[in-house]
């Protein structure tokens, strides 16, 4: 392909009628941003960034442009992907609610709801996904955007990853024959365990022992 035709370079300065070409010329060739450029991992790029972004300083803070100077490309090949605001938001909460939900149930394909250990399988799962994503924890728990409904009701609305979680605490609930109060408490501790030891792992100022990962699993047994 020529160098006219390629799209990459153009001629500054030359005449209309010049006879010169780009051999003559090939000094004075100049770079152009190529508008069909796109890498082509942008629209994942785009959403790590704007995840960890937001998970930095916020949902209000946040914009589209930002996220595409971050990532040193035109806000226009953004928005290609990304229409608004709204929709890149949606596709972020899409991205980390599916790989949660999908590290979740492959951690207890199988196995038996009513075994503790399946428990502890799921609670390690639970914190080790946020030990390896921790913007992950920021972008899901400090927003308004995913309502967690701490209920033993299966059927109520509520946020698929809890769902998996809240439906192994209801197999083991079923299994001890607590009744509500007690197995209200039994979801609502279990919870609160996960949810404090995945906080201390992601957290930059809690130095953790050096075999935490090793420990969460015999802590749910107990």
């Amino acid at each position: 392909m020529s160098l006219e035709k390629s799209g990459l370079f153009s001629f500054g300065a030359i005449a209309e009628n010049s006879k010169l070409t780009p051999t003559t010329l090939g000094i004075i060739l100049v770079p152009v941003k190529n508008e069909n450029y796109h890498r082509l991992n942008l629209k994942d790029s785009i959403l790590d960034a704007s995840i960890e972004r937001i998970a930095a300083k916020g949902i209000d803070s946040f914009s589209l442009r930002e996220v595409s100077a971050l990532l040193r490309v035109s806000h226009n090949a953004a928005y290609r992907h990304y229409p608004n605001k709204r929709a890149l938001l949606a596709a972020c909460r899409k991205k980390v609610e599916e790989e949660f939900t999908s590290v979740l149930s492959k951690s207890i394909e199988g196995l038996d709801l009513r075994d503790v250990k399946t428990m502890a399988k799921l609670g390690e799962a639970y914190i080790m996904f946020f030990t390896e994503h921790p913007a992950y924890f920021r972008f899901i728990y400090e927003s308004d955007s995913t309502p967690i409904d701490i209920t033993l009701d299966p059927q109520a609305p509520n946020y698929p990853p809890f769902k998996i979680f809240q439906s192994c605490c209801l197999a083991l609930i079923d299994e001890y024959r607590c009744g509500e109060k007690e197995g209200l408490e039994r979801l609502l501790k279990s919870f609160a365990l996960v949810q404090g030891l995945s906080s201390l792992a992601v957290s930059p100022n809690v130095a953790l022992p050096k075999d935490f990962t090793a420990m969460i699993g015999s802590i749910f047994l107990r």
